[in-house]
């Protein structure tokens, strides 16, 4: 040990009261301690009333697009897309059907400049996305795509 009798006790008496805690924790929650069962009535009514406050807002919908990709080899790579644009605002969504020709543009030159490698996996999805957020930015202005959801995302 230390050497010092005073200091190896103090160092004794420190190890037993935490060891004696640790084992008094453990056989409380084991023994004593019970855990409260959920009320289904009561979780029932919290979801309800926090569905209330949820605000599904409508998207602009394109509903199939297909773009070949640039490939090294002699096969031909495409992917098949189907997008919706979330805006921010309600009223946004006839600004995007507005303009759904810049938008298929700004699919079409983003998905392309893309290899199949990079998109056939989440994070090239990832990267597909915010490339496509920060294009339809600078196109169309900013605060105007909130999210982007692939409802069909296949890659040939």
């Amino acid at each position: 040990m230390t050497g010092s009798l005073l200091l190896d006790r103090i160092i004794l008496g420190i190890c037993l009261a935490l060891s004696l805690a640790v084992c008094g924790l453990f056989i409380y929650t084991e023994s004593f301690y019970k855990k409260k069962l959920p009320n289904n009535r009561e979780e029932t009514s919290l979801l309800s009333s926090d569905s209330k406050n949820v605000v599904v807002t409508q998207g602009h919908t394109i509903k199939k697009i297909i773009v070949n990709l640039p490939n090294e080899g002699s096969r031909l790579r495409f992917i098949n897309l189907a997008i919706i644009f979330i805006p921010f605002e309600q009223k946004q969504i006839a600004f995007l059907e507005k303009n759904n020709d810049i938008l298929l543009d700004i699919v079409l030159t983003t998905t392309s400049s893309m290899n199949a490698q990079e998109l056939n996996s989440i994070t090239g999805k990832i990267l597909l996305e915010e490339r496509l957020k920060k294009n339809i930015h600078l196109k169309l202005g900013d605060d105007l795509i909130k999210e982007i959801f692939f409802t069909n995302y296949v890659i040939q």
